[in-house]
């Protein structure tokens, strides 16, 4: 299994982002693990994907700040 997005680049060109994990089973814990640690990777992808060109330094808030700054908690 493999958990695929798209994107549209600059340039106007539809590109495809890959991951690879394997689909979890009913039974195996380990199995959503290996889902999990897909999500992950696709997740940092994106990640790079959203980061200023223009300031390869600027870091993109991760979920968790971003939802603690939504709140107040930082």
């Amino acid at each position: 299994m493999e958990l695929v997005g798209s994107y549209v680049d600059p340039d106007g060109q539809q590109q495809v982002l890959r991951v690879p994990c394997e689909a979890p089973d009913d039974d195996d814990a380990e199995s959503f693990k290996s889902l999990l640690s897909g999500l992950a990777q696709m997740r940092e992808l994106v990640r790079e994907l959203l980061q200023d060109p223009l300031d390869p330094m600027a870091a993109v808030p991760d979920a968790d700040s971003a939802q603690a700054s939504d709140e107040g908690e930082l």
